[in-house]
Order: C-alpha cells, then sequence, then structure tokens
C-alpha cells in the first residue's frame, strides 16, 4: 500500500503541475490499473470525493491524509 501513495504522490505531483488544476481522470485511471496489477480493488466511487480531493491537493506537502483514505 506504501507503494501506492507514492506512486499516487508522483503523478498527482506531475497532473498538477503539468495541467493546472490537476488531471484527476489520469490519476484515477492508473491508481485502478496500478491497484488492481498487486490485487488491491481500488474504489474511487465509494471513496468521499471532498476528502479524496482534499487529500490529492495535501498530498503534494504531507501524505498522512492520503494514507488515511486509501
Amino acid at each position: 500500500m506504501q507503494q501506492l501513495v507514492w506512486h499516487i504522490l508522483i503523478l498527482n505531483s506531475i497532473c498538477f503541475i503539468r495541467f493546472e488544476g490537476g488531471n484527476g481522470r489520469v490519476v484515477r485511471i492508473f491508481i485502478r490499473e496500478y491497484a488492481l496489477s498487486k490485487g488491491v480493488n481500488w474504489e474511487f466511487e465509494k471513496m468521499n470525493r471532498e476528502a479524496y480531493l482534499r487529500a490529492m491537493i495535501k498530498s503534494v506537502t504531507n501524505l498522512d491524509f492520503l494514507k488515511q483514505i486509501i
């Protein structure tokens, strides 16, 4: 799970810098596929959207929020 958090951070940073406002769809697709390849069923649809967005924004400087929702 720690690897998943780091991959999310890296993708979030790249997409946030490359595209103003980020590109959440790209990040979510990659996360889902990466998680599945590791045997983890990552279900974004069941997550609280607001908590997910706050965690993604804060993940650039603090991974604690991201770790809590994953």
